[in-house]
């Protein structure tokens, strides 16, 4: 038996394996996106015998496993992801002579990291309400451009506006991490130049 406290409603229970890839767990998904698994102490999920609400094939989820161990998986937890969408787009901007990336998350944004293969000048952007830091560029590994956009308020929108030295071009990154738990990430790529 299970019992937990939530302040939110429930969207959704089901069985799987989460925390082990030998013991079926009890998953619970909440409206705000929270995942909670609940594992018995001495594995699987204790339902009366003869249920039939959760029907295991052992051949089936003992493939799985044995796939899932060949793989280089372990019976470490494994990852879920909160849905969000992200739409992105870097545009050239004439007029003031530099690139625009923009974002808009369908969640709050926490902070978003970028990373290229050529060095960018970023510029400030006064409606962003986030803080920018730089990071050295590491050319050992091909990153010129290392930078953290960390959000202060609670905004689904950021624009990036940098400037590339003319005549070199290379790919730019954005990695997304919303303020939702669990923490994903959105990863997001442009030609630049």
């Amino acid at each position: 038996v299970f019992s937990a406290r939530l302040v939110e409603s429930i969207n959704t229970i089901d069985g799987g394996y989460v925390t082990s890839s030998v013991q079926p767990d009890l998953l619970v998904h909440t409206f705000t996106g929270k995942v909670l698994t609940f594992s018995p102490p001495g594995g699987g999920l204790l339902l009366p015998e003869g249920d039939k609400r959760l029907h295991v094939n052992t051949s089936e989820d003992e493939a799985r496993r044995l796939a899932f161990a060949e793989r280089g998986g372990s019976g470490a937890h494994l990852a879920l992801s909160a849905p969000f969408t992200l739409q992105d787009v870097c545009r050239l901007e004439p007029e003031e002579a530099c690139y625009v990336l923009q974002l808009e998350s369908s969640v709050p944004i926490f902070t978003v990291a970028i990373q290229a293969d050529l060095s960018l000048q970023l510029l400030d952007v006064p409606s962003n309400v986030a803080i920018l830091s730089n990071s050295p560029p590491d050319e050992a590994n091909g990153n010129l451009t290392l930078a953290t956009y960390r959000c202060q308020d609670a905004t689904s929108r950021l624009h990036v506006k940098f400037k590339v030295q003319e005549g070199t071009s290379g790919v730019l990154q954005a990695f997304v991490i919303p303020s939702i738990t669990p923490k994903t990430c959105v990863a997001v790529s442009h030609k630049v130049g």
